[in-house]
């Protein structure tokens, strides 16, 4: 059985983040995804859920990566149902960012959709990066963000996800993982996560894309970029 370790983590989700932008077999990517939810006739909220929903009923699917035919294009180090679970989520907060109005070349926003993995503690994280944003999370934080806060606040989320695996039993000793009913991690258990994860990602992606535009078009970049 795989054992899981930070750096497997972080692997993970570097491969997630690159495979959710350019899309795998059968599977489109966020962009592509994002370009389908941009109707700005259709209020914002209502078009984040409707992306929130298909991804949810995705993550509840066992063994999604074998489905699509993605194994080719997974490391022989990571384990697959990770990586799946991984890329569902990953792909549903990036294209909510493109609809956001977000830009997915800037490694802010990446930490910021990373932090959307976090879930309910994504407050908590943030906070533990040395993030200074009150009570809330709004668009002060992503102008604030530092290169240097935005690598700490990857490094965290990576280590949450790991604590994650553990809180649900899905590690044994030494930080391998295990089965349990329905695949290497549960199916039901990864809907529900995913949920989570859409639900905080609404929160932030929109808390944070004050003066971008709705409809998700793309933001002008800033003087100096």
């Amino acid at each position: 059985m795989a054992t899981l370790t930070h750096p497997t983590i972080m692997r993970a989700l570097d491969w997630a983040w690159t495979r959710a932008a350019k899309g795998l077999p059968g599977q489109d990517s966020a962009e592509k995804l994002a370009s389908r939810h941009r109707d700005p006739s259709v209020p914002l909220e209502t078009r984040l859920a409707a992306i929130l929903k298909s991804h949810r009923r995705q993550a509840a699917a066992a063994g999604f990566l074998t489905n699509v035919g993605g194994l080719a294009l997974l490391p022989a180090t990571l384990p697959a149902n990770l990586a799946g679970t991984l890329f569902i989520q990953l792909r549903m907060v990036q294209a909510m960012a493109l609809v956001c109005g977000h830009d997915l070349s800037d490694n802010r926003v990446r930490a910021l959709c990373g932090l959307c993995l976090c879930g309910s503690k994504a407050a908590e994280v943030a906070g533990a990066a040395g993030a200074k944003f009150g009570v809330k999370i709004t668009e002060r934080f992503l102008a604030e963000l530092s290169t240097q806060m935005a690598a700490r606040l990857n490094r965290l989320v990576g280590s949450r996800l790991l604590a994650r695996l553990g809180e649900r039993g899905v590690l044994g000793a030494g930080g391998r993982l295990v089965p349990v009913v329905g695949g290497l991690i549960g199916a039901a258990c990864d809907g529900a996560t995913t949920a989570g994860i859409g639900k905080a990602a609404m929160v932030l992606l929109t808390a944070t894309a004050a003066g971008k535009e709705a409809s998700g078009r793309r933001p002008e970049p800033r003087r100096g970029e």
